[in-house]
């Protein structure tokens, strides 16, 4: 079984990036575009955390739906089902910024990291870590 995925995605609350980036749009996009399973995104900003208890619903598979009552009819062709659900899973990026000490002194280097369970079980047990 394949799966198309995008799951290198930022929410409206990161730097640089489209306040459009809602919950609503990703997963009428997807749908229009026929990408199966989206990142989240930032799971680890707060406001975030909160939108995804809001708007996403767990569908039993470790992965999430947006709820009925946000999705956005499209008017456009879609590319999968026009009733099927766009699958979200909980993603974040670790950047790790470093010096290399020559002509170009800095670098960065970005993780994609993708994280089962609820936003709050996830960022219980990353505080419990750091301690």
């Amino acid at each position: 079984m394949s799966f198309i995925t995008d799951l290198h995605i930022h929410s409206p609350h990161s730097r640089a990036t489209s306040r459009n980036l809602s919950f609503e749009m990703l997963d009428m996009w997807a749908r229009i575009k026929g990408v199966d399973i989206v990142g989240t995104g930032d799971i680890n900003h707060p406001a975030r955390r909160a939108e995804i208890e809001e708007k996403l619903q767990d569908d039993a598979t470790g992965l999430y739906i947006l709820r009925i009552e946000f999705r956005t009819q499209t008017g456009l062709p879609v590319a999968g089902a026009p009733d099927s659900a766009v699958a979200f899973m909980l993603t974040g990026e670790i950047s790790t910024i470093y010096q290399t000490g020559q002509q170009n002194p800095q670098g960065a280097s970005h993780c994609l990291s993708c994280r089962p369970g609820r936003p709050s079980q996830v960022q219980t047990k990353i505080h419990a870590r750091s301690k």
